[in-house]
């Protein structure tokens, strides 16, 4: 009898050490949910009951293959597997709530719900008509498959290494492409900012830490459950930007909507809930505090919002930040009539004194959206000319805009997707003219930086 105990026992702590290690990179992954049983059971409970049972049954099926090379029997190893799951999880998590006095009848309805549902579960798997012992592979066999698992991850990323090698320098603490958000929904979620006067850096470190929390697969499995269960049960948050979803057209419509309307209303939605949160005058970026308690709104989570914080900052002060300080140089020749009617002139020399933040752009449909924060302090003019792929055009389309502009005040510029790239120049108060950078257009992404 101690051998099925051992064997029992330490798959659990060996499932509670792979939890703990996928909290590390994962915080909010839905494996563990019981010391969050708020957030989590009592939003989505058949959410957290699908999340908690994949792991289980896996780690029961390789428990009952160990424990039967090692002549255990699988119904005592299964039980007491059960038990010993329950003891590392959710008992331990009750006992937490006991010393805190708080949470604690969530705890224990969590902890009754889900050893009734393990229970039958093993029950079904040990007195079914079928026997475990029998379907689970052989210890030989579980261990060939695992080693072909590692060598076939280990080929991919291989694989995966040298076709993406031409674009891995870029990336970066604070680059576009280490917020690993696709093209598209960067392009559409600049495009909701626009329109709702939101600040365009908070949504993208808002979405980049919650796509990282929710792969695709994950908001796949949310979205079965939003079509097919109870209407009690289903995640009372979709999408890659986790919101709630309006349940009128979509409850009724819910079997044929697609993941990409999910995401594109859960930007939608984020960017309405942020609305007019723009950076004072005079500021290029919010401050760590500040972040914090604009993302209050989104998800009070103490892990969520150092995340956020750290991504947003990362932007501005990261190893490869997409928005780093500049220095403008002064032009050397006009731009011009639409500019020099402003009263710019065509003072030469090296550097501006003054600094600026580095300006990048993303394509959504036909339109090129410029993330380029200043301020009326120092700036007067904004001026973006439209590269051509006709170098001998004598002038260059251009868009000017003034600080009284609505673009000027949100730092996010609307200009045609036109051309091969934009031309960034600021007039400053004193009427120099001063060039920040080029941006490029790339054929192989949407969105384009000055360091590429």
């Amino acid at each position: 009898m101690i051998l099925p105990v051992v064997v029992g026992t330490s798959a659990a702590i060996a499932l509670k050490i792979v939890f703990l290690a996928a909290r590390v990179s994962w915080p909010d992954n839905y494996f563990d949910s019981s010391d969050r049983t708020k957030h989590w059971v009592v939003e989505a409970p058949l959410k957290v009951l699908v999340w908690r049972l994949v792991p289980f049954l896996l780690t029961a099926i390789f428990a009952v293959v160990v424990g039967r090379s090692l002549g255990a029997g699988a119904s005592p190893v299964l039980w007491v597997f059960l038990g010993s799951h329950i003891a590392t999880t959710n008992l331990l998590a009750l006992i937490s709530a006991y010393s805190r006095s708080s949470g604690i009848l969530v705890q224990w309805a969590y902890l009754l719900g889900l050893t009734l549902v393990f229970a039958v579960v093993v029950g079904v798997l040990d007195w079914g008509p079928w026997d475990l012992a029998g379907i689970a592979p052989e210890a030989e066999t579980l261990v060939q498959g695992v080693w072909t698992a590692v060598c076939v991850a280990v080929l991919f990323a291989v694989f995966k290494a040298m076709t993406l090698s031409r674009h891995s320098s870029g990336v970066g603490a604070g680059s576009l492409s280490s917020l690993k958000i696709d093209d598209f929904y960067m392009g559409y979620l600049a495009k909701c900012a626009f329109e709702r006067r939101a600040d365009l850096p908070l949504l993208l470190a808002i979405v980049a830490h919650e796509s990282s929390n929710r792969p695709t697969f994950v908001r796949y499995i949310e979205l079965f459950l939003f079509k097919y269960s109870i209407r009690t049960l289903t995640p009372r948050t979709l999408g890659i930007a986790q919101q709630k979803i309006g349940r009128d057209r979509f409850w009724h419509e819910r079997s044929r909507i697609r993941l990409n309307e999910v995401d594109c209303q859960s930007m939608e939605r984020l960017a309405q809930l942020f609305a007019g949160s723009l950076i004072p005058d005079g500021e290029v970026r919010f401050g760590a505090y500040e972040i914090k308690s604009l993302v209050n709104a989104h998800n009070k989570g103490s892990s969520n919002l150092v995340a956020v914080a750290r991504i947003y900052e990362d932007l501005f002060l990261g190893e490869n930040a997409v928005m780093a300080a500049v220095e403008p140089t002064i032009e050397d020749s006009s731009i011009g009539e639409a500019v020099e009617n402003h009263g710019a002139t065509e003072d030469t020399g090296l550097t501006a004194d003054l600094e600026v933040s580095s300006p990048w752009a993303v394509r959504h449909g036909g339109d090129c959206y410029v993330q380029f924060k200043v301020s009326r302090s120092e700036i007067a003019i904004v001026v973006m000319n439209i590269i051509s792929s006709n170098m001998a055009r004598p002038i260059p389309v251009t868009h000017t805009f003034g600080s009284g502009s609505r673009e000027f005040e949100a730092g996010l510029f609307k200009v045609p997707a036109n051309g091969m790239g934009v031309r960034l120049s600021v007039v400053d108060n004193r009427g120099r003219m001063l060039r920040v950078a080029n941006l490029w257009f790339d054929a192989d992404r949407d969105y384009v930086s000055v360091d590429g």
